[in-house]
């Protein structure tokens, strides 16, 4: 079974084995989905193709033989959103839904919490934050109860609508409802992180560039307070063709952006550290059909 989730910045692939429960191949790509979209409302040709590109690249690594995937913010706001999945949908490829902000953020705690529960960690109060490229999911779990929150923010929409403005004070904008979300919910004793920023930042912590990134080398690993404005401050000294080594080609002005919103949400919680996940939407996707089968 191969599984997608078809985001606002990256399409992922993950071509997962049920009974062997093991993860196989996997495949991800920039296509900036959302690009422009804040201005025009619409995914562009541009961006389209970038997917249909996405999608060939994926077949010639992945056996497609079944392929099913969901389609997150961008494709919700688009106004030509289920156009856009339609057309990919006729090509027999993959086959993509749109999802809901519920049913995003619940794929999200889904994914962490078969992570913690396959690796010991029973936590009773614990957070996690979805930093995608088009909004952002909190989900906070407290003793079994789960109260979630989808925000029409992300780092693809902070940075086009703060391009050309102070960056901090614009974040800091954009951040207010997730903000006040938070002060109601935010005893917990864990903060766990998922998406393409906390990962990109932990790989390169460990000097794992973007072209030899492994799930399994970044899975469980925590990012220090300390760490992160380190982090930060070694990217904004690169030059944007350098960070691409480390970032991948298309993020290198996002990653910036999409560590200053992590770290100001972290701030808010008065924890030491970040538990990072790898695991996100498209491995609960993969269990959630195979418990199907």
């Amino acid at each position: 079974m191969v599984v997608s989730d078809l985001g606002s910045n990256t399409i992922r692939f993950l071509e997962y084995d049920c009974q062997k429960e093991k993860r196989i191949k996997e495949f991800e790509k920039i296509i900036r989905t959302a690009e422009g979209l804040v201005k025009t409302k619409k995914i562009s040709n541009e961006a389209v193709e970038r997917i249909f590109r996405a999608i060939d690249e994926a077949k010639e690594i992945l056996n497609f033989k079944k392929c099913i995937g969901v389609a997150t913010s961008a494709f919700r706001v688009a106004t030509n959103g289920k156009e856009i999945i339609e057309k990919i949908n006729q090509r027999g490829d993959c086959f993509f839904k749109i999802i809901s902000e519920k049913e995003e953020a619940h794929l999200a705690f889904s994914a962490v919490q078969h992570f913690l529960k396959r690796n010991l960690i029973y936590e009773k109060r614990f957070v996690t934050v979805d930093l995608g490229g088009g909004s952002t999911e909190i989900i906070f779990y407290h003793n079994k109860k789960i109260i979630s929150k989808s925000f029409k923010v992300g780092i693809v929409t902070i940075a086009n609508r703060c391009k050309d403005k102070n960056l901090n004070i614009c974040i800091e904008k954009y951040l207010k409802k997730i903000y006040k979300f938070i002060k109601r919910e935010k005893a917990v004793n864990l903060f766990v992180a998922i998406a393409g920023t906390p990962t990109t930042m932990v790989a390169f912590k460990k000097g794992i560039d973007y072209q030899n990134y492994e799930p399994s080398k970044i899975n469980g690993e925590e990012l220090k307070e300390r760490e992160i404005d380190r982090i930060l401050q070694q990217l904004l000294r690169m030059s944007p063709k350098e960070r691409e080594k480390w970032v991948g080609v298309g993020r290198s002005d996002l990653i910036v952006v999409g560590v200053k919103i992590l770290q100001k949400i972290f701030q808010q919680f008065k924890l030491k550290r970040i538990k990072v996940v790898d695991d996100s939407i498209r491995e609960a996707l993969a269990f959630k059909n195979c418990k199907k089968k």
